[in-house]
């Protein structure tokens, strides 16, 4: 309904959160090679390991999928990072949504310090992003995990966040090796807002004793959401960077859809509300229409 601006931070469109357009970062978390494996998840960017062993060092990833972020992931013992795929530690047997099959986990770490796990962001725009992790692993199977994955709290911080965090917890890892479905897979949601020049640093820590207290991490989707006010062209629905009568009629269609009193509520920075009250009404459509009158034929007028 509205132009907005907003940074991309990949190739997925979404619909709109709480009003506003937004873009999305998926990013599947595994071995080497995901991708010639076949065990990238579809749609989503590989963060690779090292290697698929244990006792490697924390990774990091500049411009991931093209984005321009920066992310690195470590846990508390920066030479105690695992990557595991099918194939290896008895996860040969999993079937199911790819985004289950592999993840980073401390491996040697035995406690809850050693296995806590931090995922750094850098450069990221200034704006509000939702962050939604998933933890599955996927070898429940093995002779030694008789223990489900420990229940964990997933908090935000760094220099970059401003303002209060929303932060998760109690946060189901699952354990799931067969007929995988994504949407069963162990995931916590946290957002926040950042300044547009320091690091967000993610942290992933137990909140109960399971196996090992291990933090299972398989992936994440970042989307980002512009910061209301953003409006640059009222008037301009269709984003097409001019007011014309498709306008007209996108507004006229809003309060047709609504019916009579023919008030719609708007989020804030709605370019069909031409006044910002707060609502799309006949007024927003009568101003439209004196843009367009004011203009002349062919009643169009640039928003440039």
């Amino acid at each position: 309904m509205c132009k907005k601006s907003f940074f991309i931070v990949s190739v997925v469109l979404l619909g709109r959160i709480s009003g506003v357009s937004a873009m999305e970062l998926k990013v599947d978390i595994g071995c080497p090679g995901q991708e010639a494996s076949g065990y990238l998840k579809e749609g989503w960017v590989a963060f690779n390991g090292t290697l698929c062993a244990d006792n490697e060092p924390g990774v990091a990833v500049a411009n991931i999928g093209g984005s321009g972020i920066d992310v690195a992931i470590t846990t508390a013992n920066p030479l105690d990072n695992a990557y595991r795929t099918q194939g290896d530690d008895g996860i040969e047997m999993y079937t199911g949504d790819e985004l289950g099959r592999d993840y980073v986990s401390a491996d040697n770490g035995a406690s809850l310090a050693e296995c806590t796990m931090t995922m750094t962001l850098s450069n990221l725009p200034a704006e509000h992003y939702a962050l939604t992790t998933y933890h599955n692993r996927p070898d429940y199977a093995d002779d030694h995990m008789p223990i489900p994955p420990a229940v964990i709290g997933v908090t935000v911080g760094g220099s970059g966040v401003v303002g209060n965090p929303i932060n998760a917890s109690g946060v189901a890892q699952t354990y799931l090796a067969e007929n995988v479905l994504f949407d069963d897979i162990g995931k916590s949601t946290v957002e926040f807002d950042t300044d547009g020049i320091g690091e967000v640093v993610v942290t992933f820590a137990a909140e109960e004793e399971g196996h090992k207290w291990r933090v299972y991490f398989n992936g994440f989707e970042l989307i980002s959401a512009a910061v209301a006010q953003d409006c640059l062209c009222p008037g301009d629905i269709n984003d097409d960077d001019q007011i014309d009568l498709d306008d007209l009629q996108g507004v006229a269609g809003i309060l047709l859809d609504a019916g009579s009193p023919f008030i719609v509520s708007a989020d804030e920075g709605d370019c069909a509300d031409l006044n910002a009250d707060g609502q799309v009404d006949l007024d927003d459509l009568q101003a439209v229409a004196g843009i367009l009158l004011g203009a002349g034929s062919p009643f169009i007028v640039s928003c440039e």
